[in-house]
């Protein structure tokens, strides 16, 4: 598995997965990324906050429906909304997830060999 890259070598960096408690519930980091616009959101203010009528710009989503995916956002405990009306801001939990994703996505797939090469 070393070998094929599977895993980070670096036991400072890794974390022991097999001690993931039980009760960690996959829906409460899945279902935020299971839409392609809360990932859009995600990954929009990753680098900054934004305001409701930019993530409205950038996703397309008008009133209700941008609510619908930024309430899921926030009930999953990947961003939080700064004031009443104010911008929203992705938190640990969400950065977390995103820099996990960042990982997965750019890490060397074996199965293409030296095919970029």
């Amino acid at each position: 598995m070393r070998s094929m890259k599977i895993y980070e070598t670096n036991k400072e960096k890794r974390q022991d997965i097999t001690q993931l408690p039980p009760e960690v519930v996959v829906d409460d980091i899945l279902e935020s990324l299971c839409h392609q616009k809360r990932f859009d959101i995600l990954k929009a203010i990753s680098s900054g906050t934004r305001s409701f009528s930019a993530l409205s710009n950038l996703t397309g989503l008008r009133g209700g429906n941008l609510l619908f995916h930024l309430q899921k956002l926030v009930d999953k405990g990947m961003i939080i909304q700064r004031h009443e009306r104010g911008d929203y801001m992705i938190i640990g939990k969400g950065f977390k997830v995103m820099e996990g994703v960042s990982s997965i996505y750019s890490a060397p797939n074996p199965s293409q060999g030296d095919e970029k090469k």
